[in-house]
């Protein structure tokens, strides 16, 4: 019926790829991501798509966490602690930097649930974009 939502009177949306809802597909970008849960004790946190989130919903987890290659700049990691024990994330030797000038190789989260840390893969690092007080430390072990 048209004029009414949703309206699918057959016009075309501005610009020279614009589509027709619904007949034609869009052009456009997709970002997919991975969730994973980790509720083991030594977990190993992945980042095979662009956007990451790892969930810890275990007690005391001290996971892994590789170190980026080329291939992975740009990839988003997001560390999410469900409970009231400080999981640990460890990765390689000084590979996450925090824009301090002092880069640390483990994250430890806060004993308590809610807290989180983004990460950004670029050359060879971790970024640590969110972190800090009340949220994810980081530290050199």
């Amino acid at each position: 019926m048209a004029g009414s939502w949703p309206y699918y009177d057959n016009e075309r949306w501005g610009g020279p790829q614009g589509g027709r809802i619904p007949q034609e597909q869009f052009p456009g970008t997709f970002a997919l991501y991975h969730t994973q849960i980790c509720s083991g004790s030594a977990d190993a946190v992945l980042y095979s798509r662009q956007f990451n989130v790892a969930i810890f919903t275990s007690t005391g987890d001290t996971a892994t966490l590789g170190t980026p290659t080329v291939d992975d700049v740009g990839k988003v990691l997001i560390l999410v602690n469900t409970n009231t024990t400080q999981n640990t994330v460890a990765t390689g030797a000084n590979k996450i930097t925090n824009g301090s000038g002092t880069a640390g190789d483990t994250l430890t989260a806060p004993a308590h649930a809610g807290a989180v840390a983004v990460l950004v893969a670029y050359n060879g690092y971790w970024a640590l974009v969110v972190g800090g007080t009340g949220s994810w430390v980081l530290s050199e072990v």
